[in-house]
């Protein structure tokens, strides 16, 4: 968080308390007396309004901030994520193929997309605290124009890949109705608790779809 978020945190704070100061004197009443002139409830209304407004208004611009605006880009091309090594589809040319190694997890990527590294900037308005983990808390949400089709997966930087491409895996694809190569898809960033509330809810594993809405259900 910056300066200047603080300071208009700070701010908006400020005229939260005076507009609770002039709902509780509308609220019990209780006479001002300034000098001789007794405040009349109606200047306790058009302070209410304007401090409200300020106390919105500043707290908004401070989510601007910290989240800024989500930029929706354009993926024309995607990449299935295979092990190396492993015989590609049949009539998938490997141009459409992003290699992992053995070792890796296939599964482990049925939750994720694999976009340019540099795009996390571009997308999310912020840097990664920490560049040498791929996988951040960052969440995507993929959607597909053609037949309305939408999915949510977490950001993996991966270099190899293109600047209008991303890598998913034959369960994503499927999800959204596409195979690889060509595509018209458009991406954009979450907010960090809206888009993770999503994630989870959707969660392509069951092992963790299911534990997370029954969390979400139980505080209802």
């Amino acid at each position: 968080m910056n300066s200047n978020t603080i300071w208009l945190r700070i701010a908006g704070t400020i005229f939260g308390i005076v507009a609770l100061i002039h709902v509780l004197r509308l609220v019990t009443g209780v006479p001002v007396l300034i000098g001789n002139w007794f405040l009349p409830m109606w200047v306790n209304w058009i302070g209410l309004l304007a401090t409200g407004f300020l106390f919105f208004w500043l707290w908004k611009l401070t989510l601007n901030v910290i989240f800024g605006r989500r930029n929706v880009m354009e993926i024309n091309f995607i990449k299935r994520i295979r092990p190396e090594n492993t015989p590609p589809p049949e009539g998938v040319p490997m141009a459409q193929i992003f290699e992992i190694k053995d070792w890796e997890d296939l599964h482990y990527f049925d939750d994720k997309i694999l976009l340019l590294p540099t795009k996390y900037v571009r997308i999310f308005h912020r840097r990664r605290k920490d560049e040498g983990f791929q996988a951040k808390k960052g969440i995507i949400k993929i959607i597909n124009p053609v037949n309305k089709r939408e999915i949510y997966r977490q950001y993996y930087g991966q270099s190899g890949i293109r600047d209008n491409e991303a890598g998913l895996t034959s369960l994503s694809m499927n999800e959204l109705g596409i195979t690889s190569g060509d595509v018209e898809l458009k991406i954009k960033g979450t907010r960090l608790f809206v888009g993770r509330m999503y994630f989870l809810w959707n969660h392509p594993d069951i092992i963790v779809r299911v534990p997370a809405k029954i969390a979400v259900i139980s505080t209802l």
